[in-house]
């Protein structure tokens, strides 16, 4: 964290260029962390603006991120923690623990029937071995008297 002070004349603020006014209007103490910026003895309120800077006393001075509001009047130096929204996490989350379990559902059923299909065919195969050997069964006895009966009728 560091401490610096900055002057910068009316047009500054108010343009954000770099001004050409003659004399310096105002002088302000920041306190710069990593990713925000707070004046000392001002309270804090973020902003939406990228850069915004005026010649109220209740100015602007933009960092990087975002741009911090700053109001005069409030004693001693105030440091707000931001505060976090996770509400749009919490409904992002919501609805991945919902999707989560109709998958889970979707994939038990589909094992389910997959476990039938398999004892299906288990059962086929079964089915089919024994006509397999009661037609190794009916070869190995010649003809048959049905095969006779045709033969007489032709």
């Amino acid at each position: 964290m560091s401490t610096r002070s900055v002057s910068s004349s009316s047009y500054r603020r108010m343009f954000g260029g770099p001004g050409t006014a003659s004399r310096p209007s105002s002088t302000r103490s920041y306190v710069t962390t990593s990713t925000r910026t707070y004046s000392l003895g001002s309270a804090l309120r973020p902003t939406t603006s990228r850069t915004l800077y005026t010649s109220s006393p209740g100015g602007v001075y933009a960092t990087r991120s975002s741009a911090v509001r700053l109001r005069s009047g409030v004693p001693g130096v105030r440091l707000l923690q931001d505060s976090v929204d996770f509400s749009l996490a919490d409904a992002i989350n919501t609805e991945f623990k919902n999707t989560r379990t109709n998958e889970k559902v979707e994939l038990q059923e589909l094992n389910d029937r997959f476990a039938n299909y398999i004892d299906k065919v288990r059962f086929l195969e079964q089915q089919n071995k024994i006509l397999l050997a009661e037609l190794e069964q009916l070869k190995g006895q010649g003809k048959s008297r049905l095969g006779h009966l045709y033969e007489e009728e032709m």
